[in-house]
This record gives C-alpha cells, sequence and structure tokens, in this order.
C-alpha cells in the first residue's frame, strides 16, 4: 500500500496500528467501492459522509444474510 498511488494528493503514512491514506477527490462511489472491497482489513476516519455510507451498506449487506 505504501508504494500505490491512487491519487496524485494522497499522502501515506505507516504508524504503529497501520497505515493511514489521506487524500481529496469528488469520486465518492469509487471510494467506497475501494474501501468495502478491502473488507474489514480497512477502517474509514472520515468524512463522515463516506463513514455513513459504509455503515449504510454494511447494513445491507448483513440484511441479506440474516
Amino acid at each position: 500500500m505504501l508504494e500505490r498511488q491512487w491519487h496524485n494528493t494522497q499522502k501515506v503514512e505507516r504508524w504503529t496500528d497501520g497505515v493511514y491514506v489521506k487524500f481529496t477527490t469528488t469520486q465518492m462511489p469509487e471510494v467506497l467501492r475501494w474501501v468495502l472491497g478491502q473488507g474489514h482489513t480497512v477502517k474509514v476516519l472520515g468524512p463522515e459522509e463516506l463513514i455513513d455510507r459504509v455503515k449504510e451498506e454494511v447494513d445491507k449487506m448483513k440484511g441479506m444474510y440474516l
């Protein structure tokens, strides 16, 4: 992940608890798909809109398996 450039504004840092990626984009649907594709290996820290959309999708998926 540290070697990969997804966006020209991205900043990547390795911390003791993981890798943090930060960038500015207007492509929320693409970012949401990427995040969901990573499964439990990623946690969205912001923005709040993306966090809410991830939660909505997870709830929809959970509903399919109950």
